[in-house]
């Protein structure tokens, strides 16, 4: 692919401050990034009915077959991460929308800059689609925070015209101010630690890849399944990831403590995170608030019957109230106990309240 390097501009951001936009001492990388990662999805469903699938996989792949697709950093790459097996993690959905819109500024009509480039490209700009939270600018960041600030976007989309269109690009945001910079042998005084890679369209300038060949060629390299038939959705890819960095922080430091089984792996710690951030969600059709969740993390289900029990207590609750239209019969962990619910007025707004 071939390579953008972001240049100086008044106002414009840098990767150094970038990756502090988001800092947040009070809650593990791995919480930050299920729960932004999640939302994100959630907001991209499909409209109708069914489930927002979710695969959260951390698998190997080889650092040459990787780094040949990186115009610009080959070489720092190949020489920080010499040829081996390095992990990477990838969060998948499906039953979504995939990141639509305008491939470059050109082709935007209005203020109708579409997902792609507000994920990929832009920064800070607001969700536009009702229901929607937050931005596609502040909660992405935590992405670049988790590896080495290299990370590779990968959708399909339906087209209007009722075609299909597969899509793909990277982008590296780093402290630019490093020794060992990827893109310190882009000697510009002004360098801000950014880049993209896709399809050039110009003079340092690209747009994202749509030629399935090349696409299915990278994902091929990574171990990555392209969608297919009329699936559609977003893939995020982090390479270079360290487990032991990510499980960093999670206990308090200095406390000797015996560690939980599920500070253990990257792939447990997933799976209690998925569980704390939306265990309402989670194989719940009838879940009152938005679109329900299947959820697998290496390619196992997060059941009802797998769910801890603490976890299946706080989704039951949520099953019990008389907002929800449904009361949990199946394999409801409170059956028997008796659930007392009340409506109460928080901030001038209706509420439900669970005791």
């Amino acid at each position: 692919m071939k390579i953008e390097v972001a240049v100086h501009a008044r106002m414009s951001e840098r990767g150094s401050s970038l990756l502090r936009l988001i800092q947040n001492n009070n809650m593990p990388i791995l919480d930050l990034f299920v729960r932004e990662s999640i939302q994100n999805s959630l907001d991209a469903g499909l409209e109708g009915s069914g489930p927002v699938h979710i695969d959260i996989n951390v698998r190997e792949f080889y650092s040459t077959r990787l780094n040949r697709h990186f115009e610009g950093i080959q070489h720092n790459l190949n020489r920080k991460y010499p040829e081996g097996k390095y992990k990477l993690l990838e969060i998948r959905d499906s039953n979504t929308t995939g990141l639509t819109g305008p491939l470059c500024q050109q082709n935007v009509k209005g203020n109708n800059f579409g997902n792609i480039l507000k994920l990929v490209y832009e920064i800070s700009m607001p969700q536009q689609k009702e229901g929607a939270g937050g931005s596609w600018g502040l909660g992405k960041t935590v992405y670049f925070r988790m590896g080495i600030g290299l990370v590779i976007y990968y959708s399909r989309v339906k087209l209007e015209d009722g075609t299909f269109q597969s899509r793909l690009a990277a982008c590296l945001v780093e402290d630019e101010t490093r020794e060992d910079a990827l893109l310190n042998n882009y000697t510009d005084k002004h360098r801000r630690g950014i880049a993209w890679w896709g399809r050039e369209i110009g003079q340092n300038e690209t747009v994202p890849v749509t030629d399935n060949s090349e696409i299915e060629l990278l994902l091929s390299d990574l171990n990555i399944r392209p969608y297919e038939g009329t699936e559609t959705g977003t893939t995020i890819i982090i390479p270079y990831i360290s487990e032991s960095a990510l499980l960093e922080g999670i206990l308090p430091a200095g406390e000797s403590i015996i560690k939980p089984w599920w500070i253990s792996t990257v792939e447990n710690y997933l799976k209690v995170a998925v569980q704390r951030w939306y265990a309402p969600r989670l194989n719940n059709e009838s879940y009152p608030y938005g679109r329900w969740l299947t959820v697998r993390v290496n390619g196992k289900t997060i059941s009802i019957h797998n769910m801890l029990p603490l976890f299946r207590v706080i989704r039951s609750l949520y099953m019990k109230t008389p907002i929800s239209g449904k009361d949990a019969r199946n394999n409801d962990i409170l059956e028997g106990a008796e659930v007392y619910s009340e409506r109460v007025n928080l901030r001038n707004i209706l509420a439900l309240y669970q005791t």
